[in-house]
């Protein structure tokens, strides 16, 4: 579903795991910011499956608050307590 969405074939690569890495904003900030696009999955103690999409990716620039534009961006979910398909 998220390749058909993204209009895409591709191998996924696992940049960060909040099991493995750790689960804090420095953790995942160290991890993923200025790496380019990224796609944020989510599984949630429930089994609950969802995330989000940026064309642009992460990036803190030491924290100062800036925001980007991205017309690309999109949130999803893929499996929810509410029985809504995946959006």
């Amino acid at each position: 579903m998220l390749c058909e969405w993204l209009n895409v074939k591709t191998e996924w690569n696992l940049l960060y795991s909040g099991v493995r890495d750790g689960l804090t904003p420095e953790a995942f900030h160290r991890i993923v910011d200025n790496k380019g696009e990224c796609l944020l999955v989510i599984e949630d103690e429930k089994g609950n499956i969802f995330g989000a999409y940026t064309s642009i990716g992460f990036k803190t620039d030491g924290g100062n608050g800036m925001s980007y534009r991205d017309d690309r961006h999109f949130l999803f979910t893929l499996k929810n307590p509410f029985g809504i398909a995946s959006t």
